[in-house]
């Protein structure tokens, strides 16, 4: 099954002398679904929110749907995350050469010895933009698709900005800090598709022989998020 790229994203090659017109991209479209357990309530959630935004356009609204949409994010990056930990493993067992660095990177733990000499865990931490570029240069990798075209797309430039935007009204400052402007929601909805896209063009890239459909080699096909209509 061939997966689509949203069809609504802005062209990043548009002469800089036609401004674009700022507008709320449908973060949803009719027909779309997820069906992965953990995505599922997230997805729901962000339509629940545009919706309420269509309704009435306020800033609770809005700051209602940035907040869903990275919840959303948050979670897809984490759901791949596993699927890539899984390519890795497999692809090790198949060349004998295991990327040992990169497994540990996608582990939810790190480890160090502690004074009596035992291992000891902790929350791997790592920032969202890292691990979102991380995951998807390493899922891109996996199936010899060349990464440096996931973040050629104005969209990776957005997601930057949407984190800020995110950052902002999760710890205001000042009163203003909450507002949330059209140009604002625009990056937020052309990140949330750009993460869509990069979704699609990786999962487009496993080939239809390796009996992977979602990413494991022996995967649910209803293990595959939508990427958009």
């Amino acid at each position: 099954m061939q997966w689509d790229r949203c069809p609504e994203r802005c062209d990043p090659g548009k002469p800089a002398d036609i401004p674009l017109k700022p507008k709320r991209s449908r973060f949803t479209r009719s027909g779309e679904s997820v069906s992965i357990p953990l995505l599922s309530p997230l997805f729901e959630d962000v339509v629940e929110c545009e919706e309420l935004l269509e309704r009435s356009d306020t800033q609770f609204a809005r700051r209602a749907l940035v907040r869903a949409a990275f919840a959303f994010n948050e979670g897809y990056v984490y759901w791949l995350k596993g699927k890539v930990t899984q390519w890795l493993l497999e692809k090790s067992c198949d060349t004998g050469n295991s990327e040992i660095a990169k497994i540990l990177l996608l582990s939810d733990d790190s480890y160090r010895p502690n004074r009596q000499g035992k291992i000891e865990s902790e929350p791997n931490r790592i920032s969202f933009l890292n691990l979102c570029a991380f995951v998807l240069r390493t899922a891109a990798e996996c199936w010899d698709s060349d990464p440096s075209t996931l973040f050629s797309d104005n969209g990776w430039k957005e997601m930057q900005v949407s984190l800020e935007i995110r950052h902002r009204i999760t710890h205001p400052k000042k009163p203003e800090d909450l507002d949330i402007s059209d140009d604002e929601l625009y990056s937020i909805s052309e990140a949330h598709q750009w993460l869509f896209d990069c979704l699609a063009d990786i999962l487009n890239s496993i080939p239809r022989d390796s009996g992977d459909a979602a990413g494991g080699h022996h995967g649910d096909p209803a293990d595959r998020p939508a990427a958009g209509r």
